[in-house]
């Protein structure tokens, strides 16, 4: 169970009231009523990432739990946290590992024969949601060729400016991820999926778990315009660069201007940039900050 406050996505936890696991060995059919209230009311969550991989077969929790208590979970959340970016020696060994605890995860959950009532998953990479907020300027990217880079925030604060190969070779670990999850063959109700996942495998998953594509799902806690508002380049998909499109309707009425034409090219050429950069770029720069700067120098 989770701590009070402590948030599970859209949720809460709660502590038990008093200790009272002495009461599970009062006797067996005490154990079996409690422990079905246990594992049927609360929500477990398993959590992974590329640094381990699973070793106890039928083992997905830090702590042993039998198989026959894992049958009896109704309510599970997969949290997966992938910081390795795609410019680190070790990506390829994060693949592998990530991909060997999902389907350790969905074996694991197939062999015990679960039942669920619930099943979140969500997918947190180097980006945190980032990506996911402009899925359509990404996508957009490895659609059309004339599309522009895209510009995220890391979770370490950094920005990455993304190129389609950069795409490409980034949605490798989420291919994995969503394929080797495709191996999940338990009942379940409901399923939400969250995360930068290549938009192919969120359409897969959603067709393998039946899921109706929520607008208002998202990774990250920053709050951001309706895409259906934002004005979009009829040409690529992504969103328009309004001050290019002006400098480039000024460079027509002024043929003779080289200055002019030079300026429309190269701000049609610049990055789409997320909502996150933006904020970045255009938020006032604090005292603290200053006070940092000058100490750097």
């Amino acid at each position: 169970m989770v701590s009070p406050g402590s948030r599970l996505w859209n949720g809460h936890g709660f502590r038990p009231v008093v200790d009272a696991r002495g009461l599970l060995f009062a006797n067996r059919q005490i154990y079996d009523e409690a422990t079905t209230i246990l594992y049927a009311k609360n929500t477990f969550v398993v959590a992974m990432n590329e640094t381990f991989r699973f070793r106890v077969p039928g083992q997905i929790f830090p702590y042993m739990v039998a198989p026959s208590s894992i049958a009896k979970i109704r309510r599970l959340a997969i949290t997966v946290t992938a910081d390795v970016d795609i410019d680190n020696p070790h990506y390829t060994k994060a693949i592998a590992a990530l991909k060997h605890n999902i389907l350790h995860v969905a074996k694991s959950l197939n062999n015990a024969k679960v039942n669920l009532k619930l099943l979140k998953v969500r997918y947190i990479s180097c980006y945190a949601g980032d990506l996911e907020q402009n899925r359509r300027d990404v996508d957009a990217l490895l659609v059309h060729p004339g599309a522009r880079p895209v510009q995220l925030m890391r979770r370490d604060g950094m920005v990455d400016t993304l190129t389609r190969n950069d795409v490409k070779r980034f949605h490798i670990q989420g291919f994995a991820f969503g394929n080797a999850l495709c191996s999940l063959e338990v009942p379940i109700e409901h399923v939400e999926i969250y995360g930068d996942l290549p938009t192919t495998i969120v359409k897969k998953l959603n067709r393998k778990f039946n899921v109706t594509a929520n607008p208002e799902s998202k990774s990250s806690d920053v709050d951001i315009p309706p895409e259906a508002e934002e004005p979009v380049d009829q040409a690529t998909g992504q969103s328009r660069n309004s001050l290019a499109e002006v400098m480039q309707r000024m460079a027509a009425n002024n043929p003779t201007d080289g200055y002019m034409a030079e300026m429309a090219r190269m701000l049609g050429s610049q990055p789409v940039r997320s909502h996150a950069v933006m904020e970045m770029l255009f938020s006032p720069i604090t005292k603290e900050e200053i006070e940092r700067a000058n100490r750097g120098w």
